[in-house]
């Protein structure tokens, strides 16, 4: 073979790398995209089901307190005792705030898991033998995974106050 012939099979080999480099590159940055959507969306679900949680509490509180006067009017005061028929309403709202606050939850949960699993595909895809080469060269690094020890690390509620949760 000619030096020519040496010189096409190297621009052969090396367009058949800057390939590979290539997409190697656009699917990780595309893994990433995913990660960040999962995280944004895992973002808003905890200020969704933490606002609920808030709400929740403050209006339980309101509604102890009321049914407590009720309850000393009625004992206090002899016609006060049918009062408490009109308690009911309070307790039977609860029921369907808490299957809201159960539903929040379990989107909270699969969002979570959803994440997780983003971040285990990118990890083994960065991970695998050829592509650990690549991965030191430019210099990605390992996603880490959502859970109870660093949740509030990786799902920082920016953009949101305490006023909005």
């Amino acid at each position: 073979m000619k030096w020519w012939g040496y010189l096409i099979l190297l621009l052969v080999i090396a367009g058949f790398l800057a390939y590979y480099l290539m997409r190697f590159r656009n699917k990780v940055v595309n893994q990433k995209e995913d990660i960040e959507k999962a995280k944004s969306r895992v973002r808003i679900l905890k200020a969704k089901y933490l606002q609920v949680l808030r709400k929740v509490g403050t209006t339980q509180k309101d509604s102890n307190d009321a049914q407590g006067g009720a309850y000393y009017t009625a004992n206090k005061n002899g016609g006060g005792r049918f009062i408490g028929g009109a308690i009911g309403t309070v307790d039977s709202n609860f029921e369907e705030v808490g299957k809201l606050v159960v539903s929040l939850a379990n989107e909270y949960q699969s969002a979570q898991q959803s994440l997780n699993e983003l971040v285990n595909r990118y990890n083994v895809y960065i991970t695998a033998f050829p592509r650990i080469i690549l991965t030191k060269i430019f210099g990605y690094k390992k996603e880490n995974y959502v859970d109870s020890g660093n949740l509030a690390a990786s799902t920082k509620l920016s953009g949101f106050d305490d006023k909005d949760i």
